[in-house]
């Protein structure tokens, strides 16, 4: 009989509130980004936050990063507990071990800096200073997204779309999180290129066992990549479940259209 894992990560009644600017003798309407998002994943799962552009898909990325700050609910990662915003509990993003893949590889890395620097930046956050341990670590973290090690010495500009998301995703490893966020991570590069960083990612899953969230407003990406998905709109939850379930027959009328609207990716 196999035990279930115990949750990775779990999301109770997340809500964000922005507060509207204050004018004189009134206060300013605040804008509803989230709403009661109740979600779990568990080890080596990938689940899928999938809605149109304002459902609150980044917002919801960056809460759970730690960049801002949830205006009610908790969030609970293994045994501990990440952000309750009745007790007060924050934990600052570098204690989280969450790590995120943006969405613009060209803009997400310092053109300024060598691969080498950019991928070992979180270790030397981190107080490592010792060069042949960073060298080595950027190296593995070189050959498990598909580069050479030898591309530690060159800069971003000299390479492709495709393999700077490599090295931003070489990035976010190196410090060993146990979740790993990709906020729109493939919507920037070309379809084939898309298709050879999602398989990465679902190796990257299968040898590390490592949690992923992917966020995207491609419907037929989350159902070639993902375990389970929620789909959002307006800042809430409307349907929820085993991805291939969900998709093969949606229940809600705005997962529907999603559907619709969108090519799905072929094997």
């Amino acid at each position: 009989m196999t035990v279930p894992s115990a949750p990775v990560l779990r999301a109770e009644h997340i809500g964000k509130t922005y507060q509207g600017r204050s004018r004189l003798f009134a206060q300013g309407t605040g804008v509803t980004a989230l709403t009661d998002v109740s979600f779990e994943v568990g080890p080596g799962e990938i689940l899928g936050i999938v809605g149109e552009s304002g459902c609150g898909k980044s917002t919801l990325a960056r809460i759970i990063v730690g960049l801002e700050q949830a205006s009610v609910g908790r969030l609970v990662a293994g045994d501990a507990t990440l952000v309750d915003v009745a007790e007060g509990v924050f934990v600052p993003p570098a204690a989280r071990r969450i790590q995120m893949v943006f969405q613009d590889p060209y803009s997400s890395l310092n053109p300024r800096m060598k691969v080498g620097d950019v991928v070992s930046e979180g270790l030397r956050i981190a107080g490592e200073t010792n060069r042949g341990l960073l060298a080595d670590r950027v190296a593995g973290m070189l050959r498990l997204v598909g580069l050479p090690a030898e591309a530690a010495s060159r800069y971003p500009f000299q390479f492709s779309g495709g393999q700077r998301q490599r090295i931003g995703i070489a990035r976010a490893l190196i410090t060993e999180p146990r979740i790993l966020i990709a906020d729109e991570a493939v919507s920037a590069l070309d379809v084939s290129v898309q298709m050879q960083i999602l398989n990465l990612l679902l190796d990257i899953r299968d040898r590390l066992r490592i949690a992923v969230l992917f966020i995207s407003h491609d419907i037929g990406v989350i159902e070639y990549l993902c375990d389970k998905v929620i789909v959002l709109a307006q800042g809430k939850i409307v349907e929820s479940g085993a991805a291939g379930a969900v998709i093969s027959e949606p229940s809600h009328a705005y997962t529907k259209k999603l559907i619709e609207a969108v090519p799905r990716i072929q094997d």
